[in-house]
């Protein structure tokens, strides 16, 4: 699969070159550098990066999920020469039973991780995707039960939000203001 070019208004099938998303004049990337212990430097080698997707219903609501970080944007790992649009349709369809129709970039990041102690260093890339505002009767579909891993929001609880580092709360509450405000 090749990469798509696209203005905002056109669906993204894939990005398998992250550089070719982040070379793109309509995408802002953020350069960020993090000190890593070896062992979290590891965690990252061998993988491309992060996504996130964003889906929204008609009315304005916003999917959140139960992960790693308390009620967050889906988010998940992206391994060297997967596909980051195709990983985000997976993640919500994986969740919900539906597979969204990405159709924009919303936050683009290039992070090197270097090593707390050494020369050492990894550098991923990490999206947020917004994906077409689904119906009413979709969005019930997608968050059904009391035990669901899913919820439709309207307003920010950053008390949802569960993350040892501060700057990991204030970079999930960042991505979910993306979509709220």
């Amino acid at each position: 699969m090749s990469d798509h070019t696209h203005d905002s208004s056109e669906v993204i099938e894939s990005v398998t070159d992250p550089e070719t998303l982040a070379e793109r004049s309509d995408v802002a990337v953020e350069e960020e550098t993090d000190s890593l212990p070896p062992s979290g430097l590891d965690h990252w080698r061998g993988k491309a990066g992060l996504v996130g997707v964003g889906v929204t219903s008609e009315s304005g609501e916003l999917l959140l999920w139960d992960g790693v970080h308390g009620w967050t944007l889906p988010y998940v790992e992206v391994a060297e020469g997967e596909d980051f649009a195709a990983r985000a349709r997976e993640a919500v369809e994986t969740l919900t039973g539906v597979t969204p129709t990405i159709v924009g970039v919303e936050r683009a990041t290039r992070v090197t991780y270097q090593q707390a102690d050494g020369d050492d260093s990894a550098t991923v890339h990490q999206f947020v995707f917004r994906a077409s505002p689904v119906d009413a009767e979709t969005a019930s579909e997608m968050a059904e039960g009391e035990d669901a891993a899913v919820k439709w929001v309207t307003e920010l609880d950053e008390a949802a939000i569960r993350a040892e580092d501060p700057d990991d709360i204030e970079a999930e509450a960042a991505d979910i203001r993306l979509f709220l405000d």
